[in-house]
């Protein structure tokens, strides 16, 4: 009997370890402990919770990685508030603008800023102010190909060396390679032969043929690049529409290449020839005008005022030319932040903090996709980061 009972209680002891040694679904170990209000509690979700107990190397990783962590999560809620201290001086000046809208007689009357007008429009001076026709200098008695295959285009590829008179010396004229190409579809309001582009081309090419030095037929070969949308091409001859043009007639051509930069960004070399324009021509109410869409593209509110102006008094019936001067007042008084370095800062500072933040979470990010850390159970973003509507947005 007592034989039996020793057998029994034996199987029941190597059952009990057995028990002890297979996974349980209600059994659960931690690693750490923390105090908590006088009772020792353990911590679920913790930095230091160890998946390998036994693994002396890991359990050093582990350590290493979670004072990394706490450094990247105290990194993050500190750009967080710097954050939030910028967007709130931006909101704080979106008001002020705001409210300068319904206070300021300037800002009431236009209802937008200067920056918010199309200031790439394109100009082109009268040519019945030169006295010029285009039928003059171009053939228009003479019968098309009936193939348009065969029209030619108005190419200005004449041997041309660097001239000081083509403003080969501004860097947009020496970038014009790179220049935008866009269409300037507008120029056939002052140019109605433009219109049907390609006779119109062809015809000029035709006439510049035998003529290769003719400023008039090369400024009116830039026009038919500007209308196709080709700045280079349009550049060229404008290189050499300058140099050829006696000085009274340069004009034409400044205010073309002026438009041609303008468009492309090049707005302070576009500026220098609007300036040089205003020596020979008398189309100032254009140059003015031009000029002030220039000068507003700048930032430079106060000059582009002072363009506007001059044309409005010239003609007070040019109503694009009034509403465009109290805009550049009213967003001269507003300050931009084109001409607010403080705000340019700040601009570059949360843009540099937004940066940081990504890198941030990027770095995290690697650590819980880490298969072979701990750590990739812990998600220290959980509470402090922003909603997804907000994150890296700029107000």
């Amino acid at each position: 009997m007592a034989t039996k009972s020793r057998r029994f209680f034996d199987r029941c002891q190597i059952l009990f370890i057995i028990f002890l040694l297979l996974p349980h679904p209600l059994g659960h170990a931690f690693t750490h402990w923390a105090l908590e209000d006088g009772i020792i509690k353990y911590q679920e979700e913790s930095l230091y919770t160890l998946h390998s107990p036994g693994d002396l190397l890991l359990f050093i990783a582990q350590a290493k990685a979670a004072d990394e962590l706490r450094s990247l999560e105290k990194k993050s809620a500190d750009l967080m508030r710097q954050q939030k201290l910028l967007r709130s001086v931006e909101i704080e000046r979106l008001d002020r603008e705001r409210l300068a809208f319904f206070s300021d007689p300037d800002c009431r009357i236009t209802q937008k800023k200067l920056s918010d007008f199309d200031l790439y429009l394109s100009s082109f001076l009268r040519l019945e102010a030169k006295k010029i026709k285009i039928e003059d200098f171009a053939d228009y008695k003479v019968q098309l190909p009936e193939d348009k295959e065969k029209f030619t285009k108005p190419y200005c590829n004449s041997e041309f060396a660097f001239s000081m008179h083509s403003y080969d010396h501004l860097k947009g004229v020496g970038d014009r390679k790179l220049l935008i190409n866009a269409s300037e579809a507008g120029l056939v309001n002052p140019i109605p032969h433009a219109k049907k582009l390609e006779e119109f081309g062809h015809r000029i090419n035709v006439a510049l043929e035998k003529n290769e030095t003719s400023w008039v037929l090369l400024n009116f070969a830039s026009i038919y690049w500007r209308v196709a949308g080709n700045a280079y091409y349009a550049v060229e001859c404008l290189r050499r529409a300058l140099h050829y043009s006696p000085r009274k007639h340069k004009d034409l051509a400044l205010v073309s290449l002026a438009n041609i930069l303008h468009r492309s960004k090049y707005s302070l070399d576009a500026a220098i020839l609007m300036h040089a324009a205003l020596e020979m021509t008398t189309d100032y109410d254009i140059v003015y005008f031009t000029l002030g869409n220039i000068y507003g593209a700048l930032g430079q509110f106060d000059l582009a005022d002072i363009c506007y102006k001059y044309v409005s008094d010239l003609q007070p019936a040019f109503e694009a030319a009034r509403l465009r001067m109290h805009a550049a007042r009213c967003e001269f008084k507003l300050g931009s932040p084109l001409e607010n370095p403080k705000f340019q800062d700040d601009i570059d500072e949360l843009e540099e903090m937004v940066g940081k933040q990504q890198l941030i979470e990027d770095t995290h990010k690697g650590h819980l996709a880490d298969r072979s850390s701990p750590l990739r159970k812990y998600n220290m973003y959980s509470d402090i980061q922003p909603p997804a509507h907000e994150r890296g947005d700029y107000i």
